[in-house]
């Protein structure tokens, strides 16, 4: 009994739709007109382009994942130097690590002269003239950074310097996106200018820039741009205290 045949003497006896009368006739219809080989091998081509397809289909999902996963598993695992090169607040790699503001505990030191406190810990500390409000921001009781806040020609002035070779996400994630606005080049010492790139948000501006020693400097204003620019010409000329 030829293939054909047995696949319809298998749908007869599974099912009491098809009667024996019918089956005789599509036997003697096959028998009589034959599929042809070209037909078979057609059929056959199909058959196996088919299945051929299912299988690259099911590869390249496999592979699209695995990309999928190691794109994700990169920014969480990433130093902070390890940012997109094209990126305005990129800095050199292999060189900081991201700390969010929640990891720092934000504490108040009484400093009333910051030059003066700067000095005293060998530091080079970016300030403005006036009273401020200091702060140091500790990690692990460890302080990671110092904070200073002003009130500037009516606006709040916020100065954020890393003293351990951190770099702070919240701020670093306000300066991505499409919202640069100009880069100030500021003179720190005679050998070194920083570079302040300037970004918009939605309260004002935030400014990044890296001192000579290696840590960042984060500038964040609810001014205007014409503050922001005597903010910066101001902090450069105070830098003239630590020559």
């Amino acid at each position: 009994m030829k293939e054909i045949e047995k696949r319809l003497n298998s749908a007869v006896q599974s099912s009491n739709m098809v009667s024996p009368l019918l089956l005789n006739k599509i036997k003697a219809r096959t028998i009589s007109e034959p599929v042809e080989e070209k037909e078979r091998v057609s059929a056959r081509k199909k058959k196996t382009f088919r299945v051929t397809l299912k299988a690259t289909i099911s590869a390249c999902a496999v592979f699209v994942l695995y990309i999928l996963t190691v794109f994700i598993a990169i920014p969480l695992n990433m130093k902070a130097g390890s940012e997109d090169p094209g990126s305005d607040s990129s800095p050199p790699p292999d060189s900081y690590y991201a700390v969010s503001l929640e990891l720092l505990d934000e504490i108040n030191l009484p400093v009333q002269n910051v030059p003066e406190f700067s000095k005293m810990s060998g530091l080079t500390l970016a300030y403005l003239d006036g009273v401020t409000s200091f702060k140091g921001l500790y990690l692990h009781n460890q302080v990671s950074a110092y904070k200073s806040v002003y009130e500037y020609n009516g606006y709040t002035v916020n100065v954020i310097q890393s003293v351990s070779m951190i770099s702070i996400i919240d701020y670093d994630l306000q300066m991505y996106g499409n919202n640069y606005f100009k880069t100030y080049f500021c003179k720190v010492t005679q050998d070194y200018t920083a570079e302040f790139k300037v970004h918009k948000t939605a309260d004002g501006f935030i400014a990044k820039a890296v001192m000579p020693d290696g840590n960042h400097i984060y500038l964040l204003t609810n001014g205007d741009s014409e503050t922001l620019n005597d903010i910066v010409k101001e902090m450069e000329s105070n830098f003239r205290y630590y020559d």
